[in-house]
């Protein structure tokens, strides 16, 4: 964890909001080949009326209330060739680059954390943080972007996404997150800028949830 520095990392599972044991199980979806964004592990991603997921951000750009099918945890694809002798054309990668040219008559393959009772860890975006007034409350994610293009870590694949603590609520049933608890730090405060907080996907496409306390 960061601890009250500005170091996002997108949507990170924990456990499972029931009593089955957390087994990281996801499925496979196509990402679309229309895709306007990168995809990076941690992003909520969306299913489009044609089938394909895309990141959500596709959808209403740095604020939107589409629903989510889960939490982008990887890939995999095809290219025409290697990108380098020890990389094989085909090997899981951490995150999807936004125009990749796929070999022919293949298609590029997301795993997604698509569970509506996954517990995820993630880091709001607000130098005053979250408070334990927020407990209960539903928000929307951040993404960062460079010339209106999602980013993240280019070198890990790790999302850069982040509970978007201005828009910390009741009532609003489509924005994306629903606050369950801060994550304490180690020295057990909790309300500090940038701290982190365990949610679930509030506007999930399996699963329909009440808009907060």
């Amino acid at each position: 964890m960061s601890y009250g520095q500005n170091l996002p990392w997108g949507m990170q599972a924990v456990r499972s909001l029931t009593s089955a044991s957390y087994n990281s199980q996801g499925n496979q979806y196509i990402i679309s080949p229309n895709a306007t964004n990168s995809i990076f592990r941690g992003d909520l991603v969306r299913i489009d009326a044609d089938g394909y997921v895309t990141s959500i951000y596709d959808v209403g750009g740095g604020f939107t209330t589409t629903a989510s099918v889960g939490v982008f945890n990887g890939c995999s694809y095809v290219t025409p060739t290697a990108n380098n002798p020890i990389d094989p054309a085909s090997p899981g990668r951490p995150f999807w680059p936004v125009g990749t040219v796929l070999a022919p008559n293949t298609q590029a393959t997301a795993f997604v954390l698509d569970d509506p009772n996954i517990i995820y860890n993630i880091q709001t975006n607000s130098a005053n943080g979250l408070t334990q007034t927020n407990i209960g409350q539903v928000a929307a994610v951040s993404f960062q972007t460079a010339n209106n293009l999602v980013i993240g870590n280019t070198n890990t694949g790790v999302s850069l996404m982040s509970l978007d603590q201005a828009t910390a609520a009741v009532g609003n049933p489509t924005l994306n997150l629903k606050i369950l608890r801060l994550i304490p730090n180690p020295d057990g405060s909790t309300n500090i800028g940038y701290n982190n907080a365990e949610v679930i996907i509030q506007n999930h496409f399996y699963c329909s949830r009440p808009g907060g306390v």
